[in-house]
């Protein structure tokens, strides 16, 4: 009985060890499946983001009057898991886009999906800066209507619609946010107005009977890379300037230094010359033909000797002022400098 107890309880430690290890591996295959199926619904998902995005980024680009937004298309892409408030690089969402020229419809269309009304984008401009600064009234009273935030301000300039509304000189946009509560005298990061922006584009020449399409080729579009390297890259920027300053203190000592050299090489030709000058004042020119023909007679020929004499050194010191005439300055053709 014993050894038969012995043998059963090994059985039955064998079976439940195999039992575990078959657990595990199950276990371990099915966390393995999960997290592949999980990548899989993330790459699909961003496929379809992308897809919702391009659709209005073409009709974007084509700009023709016949344009139509594809609700069906959209619906499927939401349906099989795109994100509704999906963004750009920017930050910017489909809100951003529909604010600018599409129907309140299509705004509601999103919004019944889950869209993110008050959601800015990298700068802090939401989807009622961007209608406020078109003048495109219908959207603005479909926003407000449904409690889009007035006062809401961006991230660098401090700005509110009123003050987009005010700098592009759309007076029904601004009609429209008093209504709505605006406060006429909330200033931006410079402590400027909606009155003092206001003021400003009448002073460069803006009138209000602009169209849409030339507000929107004024809605600044700044540049979220360019700021963000100019951020980063500071250093970059300082120890260029520096660079630059170093180089230009080493060109004007160059400078100096020429013509430093080109006065000292005048000095010195002037030096020689009047030293040359004045020992052609001691020398006396004579005919050469007097000197031959006095040379062979019995008490000249010291004297001839001595014209020669006189002679070659006025041919030397002539040849002396033009090798200095010529003499030019070394500084540029020495290696050394």
């Amino acid at each position: 009985m014993t050894g038969r107890t012995v043998q059963e309880s090994g059985c039955l430690q064998g079976s439940r060890s195999s039992v575990s290890a078959a657990a595990w591996w199950v276990s371990y295959y099915r966390g393995r499946w999960r997290q592949k199926r999980r990548k899989l619904t993330e790459g699909q998902n961003q496929q379809l983001n992308k897809k919702l995005l391009d659709h209005f980024r073409h009709l974007a680009a084509s700009n023709q009057d016949t344009d139509q937004v594809d609700l069906q298309l959209l619906d499927r892409a939401i349906s099989d898991g795109a994100d509704p408030n999906a963004s750009d690089r920017y930050g910017q969402t489909v809100l951003h886009e529909i604010s600018r020229a599409w129907s309140v419809d299509v705004m509601q269309f999103f919004l019944d999906r889950g869209s993110d009304l008050l959601r800015p984008d990298q700068f802090g401009v939401t989807v009622l800066h961007v209608a406020s600064a078109l003048d495109y009234q219908g959207m603005i009273q479909f926003l407000l209507d449904r409690k889009a935030d007035p006062e809401a301000r961006t991230f660098l300039d401090q700005q509110t619609p009123l003050h987009y509304a005010a700098k592009n000189d759309a007076i029904g946009s601004i009609r429209l946010l008093l209504q709505a509560g605006a406060s006429i005298g909330c200033t931006d990061y410079k402590h400027r107005t909606p009155l003092q922006l206001a003021a400003n584009a009448a002073a460069d020449g803006d009138s209000g009977g602009e169209t849409g399409s030339h507000h929107e080729s004024r809605l600044p579009q700044t540049d979220p890379g360019r700021m963000e390297s100019l951020r980063q890259d500071w250093w970059r920027v300082l120890f260029v300037v520096l660079a630059l300053l170093l180089t230009l203190e080493e060109v004007l000592r160059e400078v100096r230094d020429i013509l430093r050299s080109r006065k000292k090489l005048h000095l010195w030709q002037q030096l020689v010359k009047h030293r040359l000058q004045s020992d052609l004042s001691c020398s006396h020119p004579m005919w050469p033909q007097v000197g031959i023909r006095m040379m062979w007679t019995g008490t000249g020929s010291i004297r001839c000797f001595r014209c020669m004499l006189c002679l070659q050194e006025r041919e030397f010191l002539l040849n002396q002022f033009k090798l200095v005439d010529r003499k030019r300055g070394s500084y540029c053709r020495d290696l050394w400098y």
